[in-house]
């Protein structure tokens, strides 16, 4: 994986996560720009020069000959960060949705089969969710994978048992 050294990509997480929840759900880049440039560091940033409490614009205003200048720039970085890595957030969280529908379905069918008492229906179940386990465990060790996924399908699973 490349390493990201862009502006967007050395603010904090949450502020990531937020920018491609916000690219996910049609914001266009300057409504973005404008949400990020009302928000503040809630710790300090030392690789953007941000103290806590500072906003996020300063990232922008202090290279930038005006505002407006300073807003463009930052929309412009945003729609470079649309092109490049959202695409990583979003393969990533479609590939995790897909997994979780699955485990819903299972869980869904297992506790149908219960209700009906159908022998071996938890034992079916406790399979696919193995199997899942095992997916998710093998995605982990692959790539930059999130932890608590896999914590919460092994919690999902300790339900069931």
């Amino acid at each position: 994986m490349s390493s990201r050294r862009s502006y967007i990509a050395r603010l904090p997480a949450d502020i990531r996560e937020q920018i491609n929840l916000k690219l996910y759900d049609g914001w266009q880049f300057q409504t973005i720009a404008d949400w990020l440039f009302q928000q503040t560091a809630d710790r300090d940033i030392p690789d953007l020069n941000l103290k806590t409490g500072d906003s996020y614009s300063l990232v922008w205003t202090r290279a930038a000959k005006d505002d407006k200048t300073a807003h463009e720039t930052c929309r412009y970085r945003i729609a470079r960060w649309y092109r490049t890595h959202y695409p990583d957030w979003l393969q990533k969280t479609v590939e995790t949705s897909q997994a979780f529908r699955i485990f819903d379905r299972t869980e869904q069918l297992s506790a149908a089969a219960h209700d009906k008492v159908a022998r071996g229906s938890l034992h079916g179940a406790d399979v696919v969710i193995r199997a899942l386990l095992l997916d998710a465990i093998t995605k982990l060790r692959e790539k930059d994978s999130d932890p608590d996924q896999l914590i919460e399908l092994v919690n999902a699973w300790a339900k069931l048992r």
